[in-house]
């Protein structure tokens, strides 16, 4: 299920600039955390209408996804950190925005 959803926001953000995707990625988190929170415990534990999951389960899943891609960018920050403190000549600290 991943890899498909993967494949097509992949091609999303080949369309638009880094600022955009920034924006709607917080954008996107903040009304997640909004539903949960407007959510009962009860509802919260029930499965999702024509699902086999609950949202509990979902949003777990939705967790461990960024967590895992989260790995993979500290993975390539670290490996570009890497590489530049190897490189002879003067050092430009880069930072993220």
């Amino acid at each position: 299920m991943f890899k498909k959803v993967n494949e097509s926001a992949a091609e999303y953000v080949r369309k638009g600039s880094k600022s955009r995707l920034i924006d709607e990625f917080i954008s996107v988190r903040e009304e997640l955390i909004g539903y949960i929170g407007m959510m009962s415990d009860a509802s919260f534990f029930q499965k999702i209408p024509g699902k086999s999951t609950s949202w509990e389960l979902y949003f777990k899943g939705l967790i461990y996804h960024d967590s895992t891609h989260q790995n993979e960018i500290d993975a390539h920050l670290k490996r570009l950190l890497e590489e530049e403190r190897s490189e002879p000549g003067p050092k430009v600290i880069k930072c993220l925005p």
